[in-house]
């Protein structure tokens, strides 16, 4: 006969020492498997304009802004020689455009410090871009796409060559350079 746990109001209740025993190890085993199966995730943060362009910023990975199907850039914090900084994608569609890199100005996007090669309509990667000067110590700087808006085919911002937009958002974020 199968031995039961006693409540205090005196009532039996079905559950016995070996079905208590099994859930208890049951629970332990899910435990386990839930934390052997998460992967390890690097912390990030998304945010999402009302116009559909997104930002993806993580700690030690690539960070990301605007939307694929329009105008896309994605570029991670690095270490460099600070003469040249490297742009892992950028996306335009239906139109020429460069990668322009400018200064942190008080966090916030500043001069330009260095332009890409004029890119083709499409996707661009790997894309290097060479600095007017090079960064001689560990610095935020600010990718952004800019159009080849007037057809000359030279970077002629801030007097042409717009900065790309998704919705009313620059497609611009921040990286940082680490100079060694």
């Amino acid at each position: 006969m199968a031995r039961t746990a006693e409540p205090t109001d005196g009532r039996k209740h079905p559950l016995t020492k070996k079905s208590a025993l099994a859930m208890c190890l049951l629970a332990v085993l899910a435990l386990g498997m839930s934390a052997c199966s998460s992967k390890s995730k690097t912390d990030t943060t998304t945010t999402t304009t009302a116009a559909g362009a997104t930002t993806t910023a993580a700690a030690t990975g690539p960070v990301t802004k605007g939307d694929k199907a329009s105008f896309f850039l994605e570029a991670s914090p690095q270490t460099s020689d600070g003469k040249t900084i490297k742009i892992d994608q950028a996306i335009f569609t239906g139109t020429k455009g460069w990668v322009g890199i400018h200064a942190d100005a008080g966090g916030a996007p500043g001069p330009v410090i260095g332009v890409s090669k004029l890119l083709d309509a499409g996707t661009s990667s790997n894309i290097t871009v060479t600095l007017d000067k090079p960064l001689t110590a560990t610095a935020k700087v600010f990718p952004m796409l800019h159009l080849e808006d007037n057809n000359n085919t030279t970077y002629d911002f801030p007097n042409g060559d717009a900065p790309a937009k998704v919705g009313a958002d620059v497609v611009v974020l921040p990286i940082t350079i680490t100079v060694k």
